[in-house]
């Protein structure tokens, strides 16, 4: 009958991986700087930061509506209007108008990409934003088409109810990048990755270090083992260690 090595597949336990991220720390360590420094030099030095500028406009009474409090039916009429307005300002000839007032030389595409609409909920206001790495530029965009917004709203829906509550001003903090959020999320994905390499080390490992792993990969018994233990070597002045193991091992049927 054929003696076989069979390696049995035992999982690490809890007292295994502190073991390993004990010895073998400095791997984590260096993967978790490296991670932290990659992050804060590409957020603080590489990458533009972005801004966004912000303009509120509201919609009003049309023009020639009688005083006194507006009835449901005009409040959703004008609901309805907010959501025509937010299709005018991302419309092509919107971007067009503003590109050609403000003489830029952006691609129109561009401006209808990056221009934003959003509608504050139960109102009739909605707000309007422009991203970019030029923060005057981007409050420059969007003071300009509010204008736009009041012009087109009079030539294709033929109402002048359209009120500019805030301006845009120049923004003064960046959106993008969010310089700690990307450097605590390196800082974890490092301590991850270098946990991760460890391990890999150690699945990649089969030389035998001691009994307990004679034992397991072979499924071999120790019939005895010399410790570890310091000699003196005769006509040398200095003491050496003398590290002797010796294994012996002995399968059983």
């Amino acid at each position: 009958m054929e003696n076989e090595v069979q390696v049995l597949d035992e999982g690490i336990n809890i007292n295994e991986i502190i073991y390993l991220i004990r010895i073998k720390w400095w791997i984590i360590a260096i993967c978790f700087a490296v991670a932290v420094v990659g992050a804060a030099i590409y957020s603080f030095w590489i990458v533009d930061p972005v801004y966004s500028a912000n303009a509120l406009l509201f919609v009003g009474r049309e023009s020639g509506e009688n005083e006194g409090p507006m009835s449901i039916a005009q409040m959703q009429a004008n609901e309805r209007l907010v959501m025509d307005y937010r299709e005018i300002i991302k419309s092509r000839s919107a971007a067009k108008d503003v590109v050609e007032r403000l003489e830029l030389d952006i691609r129109i595409e561009s401006i209808q990409k990056r221009i934003d609409v959003q509608t504050v909920s139960n109102s009739r206001m909605f707000k309007l934003s422009f991203e970019s790495t030029d923060p005057e530029l981007a409050a420059n965009i969007v003071n300009e088409m509010t204008q736009v917004i009041i012009i087109k709203a009079e030539e294709i829906v033929g109402v002048e109810n359209v009120s500019i509550v805030d301006q845009a001003d120049v923004p003064v903090d960046p959106i993008k990048p969010n310089k700690k959020t990307n450097v605590a999320v390196a800082g974890v994905l490092g301590l991850m990755l270098g946990v991760g390499i460890i391990f890999v080390i150690e699945f990649l490992d089969n030389t035998i270090k001691n009994a307990d792993d004679v034992q397991k990969y072979l499924g071999l018994n120790i019939m005895g083992e010399i410790p570890t233990f310091e000699g003196e070597e005769r006509g040398q002045g200095n003491n050496e260690k003398r590290n002797k193991v010796n294994l012996s091992p002995l399968a059983r049927k």
